[in-house]
């Protein structure tokens, strides 16, 4: 029997749906070119992460949704969404980076291991904001 694969968009991956009732293995996606496994390794279908960082005034939570590409700064407050530009894994694991508002700096924040957001400006760290 044929297995029928229907890719769809959802942001700025692809989930597969089997219309037929047989299984349907990871060799068959990897036939299909451009199209990866990320389930097993944390991929844009896991949960928002989420970290509490301090600066010199107060502590604040950030959390990144990866799937609505979305990163927000909360504090007792306030609540607020930075732009995100670009999200890397690499090395030092996820980066995301992007921009703060109201023409503010840049920044880049690590989600894994040392975890830190650096703030830039013109291309030089700023601040350096600690988190756990």
């Amino acid at each position: 029997m044929a297995k029928h694969i229907n890719l769809q968009a959802t942001g700025f991956f692809f989930a597969a749906v089997v219309s037929s009732a047989a299984s349907l293995g990871a060799d068959d996606l990897n036939a299909i070119p451009g199209v990866s496994i990320e389930l097993a390794t944390g991929g844009p279908l896991s949960t928002p992460k989420q970290m509490t960082c301090r600066n010199p005034r107060r502590s604040y939570v950030v959390t990144f949704d990866e799937t609505a590409r979305s990163f927000r700064m909360e504090t007792a407050a306030s609540k607020t969404f930075y732009q995100v530009d670009v999200i890397e894994r690499g090395e030092v694991g996820l980066v995301v980076r992007g921009k703060t508002v109201n023409a503010g700096p840049d920044f880049a924040a690590y989600l894994d291991g040392k975890k830190r957001i650096d703030f830039f400006d013109g291309g030089q760290i700023v601040q350096t904001d600690p988190c756990e």
